[in-house]
């Protein structure tokens, strides 16, 4: 019975999987190749973003041609980054979130200092971890998201606010609406 309901409902789940991200995290191989902390800095900004059950991706400088202005960027520290990967970015005109702003941009993908580096952004947020990243973005991220068809709120078993259930939906062209609830955390969340 239930392989004929997961078959009957196959067109609404495919989609569950394959959508557009609105919000895209900037990947650049300058600081990753010169800066060992790179990765799990970019990780951390990942984890966050997913905990706040926001559609996210990652984008390149040589793909942001491809990137449609209402779309969000979400920079990591990013500390090399050569010219035209940091004109292309500073030119955009996608939103930009900047996570340690003061570490980003400082250097070229020679390691040679950059003056006075200067990026338009749509925020600010410190990195830290992960919920207190997601904390902080989630205010930032929810103006900026794709509106809900069902609104939803994620609490543990004493109704505060909680992290750790990935909620997914689709709305077909009937109206009908699919939601896909996974409960990632170890805790018991309504």
């Amino acid at each position: 019975r239930t392989m004929k309901e997961l078959n009957a409902h196959a067109e609404s789940f495919s989609h569950l999987v394959d959508y557009d991200t609105t919000f895209r995290i900037f990947y650049s191989e300058d600081s990753a190749i010169q800066d060992s902390s790179y990765i799990d800095k970019l990780t951390k900004v990942y984890e966050a973003l997913k905990m706040l059950n926001v559609d996210v991706g990652f984008i390149t400088a040589s793909e942001l041609n491809t990137l449609s202005s209402d779309k969000v960027v979400v920079v990591p520290p990013t500390p090399f980054l050569s010219y035209w990967a940091y004109k292309a970015l500073q030119d955009h005109a996608a939103k930009k979130i900047l996570v340690n702003r003061q570490d980003s941009f400082v250097k070229n993908q020679h390691g040679k200092p950059r003056n006075q580096p200067q990026m338009p952004s749509y925020a600010d947020i410190t990195l830290g971890g992960v919920f207190d990243m997601a904390d902080e973005l989630a205010s930032n991220v929810n103006s900026l998201a794709t509106p809900r068809k069902v609104d939803f709120q994620i609490t543990d078993m004493q109704n505060q606010a909680a992290y750790g259930v990935f909620v997914r939906q689709f709305t077909d062209d009937s109206g009908d609406t699919t939601l896909s609830i996974i409960n990632v955390s170890k805790d018991k969340r309504k």
